[in-house]
This record gives C-alpha cells, sequence and structure tokens, in this order.
C-alpha cells in the first residue's frame, strides 16, 4: 500500500486514467469558473470566482456515463445541499469544456487522509467511517474536501495547482470555502512516498509512465501481475493485511448479443482489515441496458461469511492470462 506523507498520512484509494477539465459561465455579472476531476469511476465538480474570491460550491461522487457525454453522479458530498439537498445530480459534457494538457505526475491519484505525523510518529485513523477527508489530485491541479458519506455534512475544500519536484510539494491556492483571505497562498510541504505494506513491500509505481515507444510489454505485464491479488493467492494475502489495509477483487460477467452487452453483473470481493479482525464485503451490481454499463445505484451488498462466499463461488474461475 502506497503512502503519501506531508504533515499527515495519506492512503492512496485510486490510481488511474483521470482527466481535468475547465468552463466558465457568467452570472448576475461574474465570470464562474468551473473546474472537473475525473477518473474512470469518480467526479467532483467544483464553482468558484477568481476575482474577487469566492467559494461558490463543490459536489461529487461515482458516476454513470452515456454514450452522448452525459455524467450522472450520485453524490457523497454537496457543499450546497442545505440549500438545495441534491444528493445527485447529471450534466452534459459539451465544447465548452476545455481539457487540461499538463502532463501527469508521480502522485497523481484520489488520496484519503489516514492519518497525522506527530512528535510520538503516526497517529492513525479509520478510513472506514464515513467521516473522510480526500485529496484528488491530476495533472498538476489538486483539491481536497472534507465530508461526511452518511450524513452529508460539509466541512470544507481548497485546491488550485500544484508541483513535485525533490520531494517537495507545493500547492497554489485558487480557492478555499473556509477563508477566501488564503487564496493566492504559496504552501511548500516536504513529502516522502513509502512503502510499508507486508504484501507489497516495494510495489513498482513508475513503469506505467514509460514512453509507449520504449515500453517493454513483457516486463510491464509482469510487474502488473505482481500487483494482482488473485483467488488463488487471496487467503495467503489476506492474513498479511495491516490495519485499515484492504484487498479488493472483482469480475465483471456480460452476455453479450450481436457483440452488445444485454445483461451481467459486476462482483467485488473487498476484504479490510479492521480493528476486530477480517470484514468482508460482497457486492454485486447489475448491467442496465438504459445507461450502458453497470447500475452501481443498484448495488446489493452483503456483509461478514455468507458475503464472502456468495462472491467467493463467482471470482474463483477468475485467472489473469498473458
Amino acid at each position: 500500500m502506497k503512502k503519501l506523507i506531508f504533515c499527515f498520512l495519506l492512503l492512496s484509494c485510486s490510481f488511474s486514467l483521470a482527466q481535468v477539465f475547465n468552463f466558465k459561465t457568467e452570472r448576475n455579472g461574474k465570470t464562474i469558473t468551473h473546474r472537473i476531476i475525473i477518473d474512470e469511476e469518480y467526479f467532483v465538480e467544483t464553482q468558484f470566482i477568481t476575482n474577487p474570491a469566492e467559494f461558490i460550491l463543490t459536489r461529487g461522487g461515482f458516476y454513470t456515463k452515456s454514450e452522448r457525454n452525459k455524467f450522472k453522479i450520485k453524490f457523497e458530498f454537496n457543499s450546497n445541499y442545505e440549500k438545495d439537498s441534491l444528493t445527485e445530480f447529471e450534466l452534459q459534457q459539451d465544447i465548452s469544456w476545455i481539457k487540461s494538457v499538463n502532463k501527469s505526475l508521480d502522485l497523481d491519484g484520489k488520496w484519503l487522509m489516514a492519518g497525522r505525523m506527530t512528535d510520538n510518529g503516526e497517529r492513525r485513523r479509520d478510513i472506514s467511517k464515513p467521516r473522510k477527508t480526500m485529496k484528488f489530485l491530476k495533472d498538476g491541479y489538486f483539491q481536497w474536501i472534507a465530508f461526511n458519506t452518511e450524513t452529508f455534512q460539509f466541512f470544507g475544500s481548497g485546491g488550485g495547482f500544484y508541483t513535485a519536484e525533490d520531494e517537495i510539494y507545493t500547492e497554489n491556492i485558487e480557492f478555499f470555502s473556509r477563508n477566501t483571505r488564503s487564496v493566492g497562498r504559496v504552501l511548500p510541504f516536504q513529502y516522502s512516498l513509502k512503502d510499508n505494506s507486508e504484501i507489497y513491500n516495494s510495489p513498482p509505481t513508475n513503469f506505467l509512465g514509460a514512453s509507449k515507444a520504449n515500453l517493454d510489454y513483457q516486463n510491464t505485464f509482469n510487474k502488473l501481475e505482481e500487483l494482482l491479488v488473485s483467488m488463488d493467492n487471496i487467503n495467503t494475502n489476506s492474513a498479511k493485511l495491516q490495519n485499515n489495509e484492504f484487498i479488493s477483487v472483482f469480475r465483471n460477467i456480460e452476455q453479450k448479443t450481436d457483440g452488445a452487452t444485454t445483461s451481467g453483473n459486476r462482483y467485488n470481493l473487498v476484504i479490510t482489515k479492521g480493528s476486530s479482525g477480517l470484514e468482508y464485503s460482497c457486492r454485486i451490481t447489475p448491467w442496465e441496458a438504459s445507461v450502458n454499463y453497470f447500475n452501481f445505484d443498484n448495488t446489493v451488498e452483503t456483509l461478514g461469511n455468507t458475503g464472502y462466499t456468495n462472491c467467493y463461488n463467482e471470482l474463483i474461475s477468475w485467472n489473469f492470462h498473458n
């Protein structure tokens, strides 16, 4: 498991092919910047004014996307919830969305705050609880959001652009919900990436950044295979989990007609090391033709040993093939 250390600990929950878009709208004589950061499953939209600095809103969560580039987002947070009571939203992508051309950086991904560094060492927090602080880094842009997934309480957000060179991470703040006087500040931090997992002591993190022309595909395959947990070794690796680490294995089963998916299920087994031992969750998500993808709104979750069995029987035949 990969951790990012500033003055606090962050636990990576996703590294993926993500994108950043910006577009502007006019309202009451003011120019509003809309910034969207997305990966293959998560969507964050933020609205703010640069001059004079004003934070308007931020909202985000898991999404599905139609063939016509319409995003349907099921919110995990909505800073405007007390006013609009929205828990989901649809947004249509159009030509006004300007895609960032910045290059990816080593720290890109979604991170959850997992603890703080104190004079007495690391002070951990339980990231499985609904109160979360997430930081989304992509293509030189950053945003952190503090929220509660159960109560929809919003505690704050800030963002802008960042650099990361020679173990110095520097934030340039463009918006901040708590105090607009912080806009324009430049905040440097010292950071390091540490590998402390008992399962993978030294996971390869840089090979995917190689030029495609020079990429050693066989070596890349071998390294990817090392990172995967299969059903053959899941019990062995589960026993090595440290507190708050988890293993997630999923399999998509799709029935097709003339090359098009007509039905199916996504089976996702998650094994987490909690304070009382291993915790099991089986999430089964059905395919929905209307969105041409798995509909996560209809996910059915089973916990405990029953959940383990329900997913295990579907995942046991899964293999990683060369």
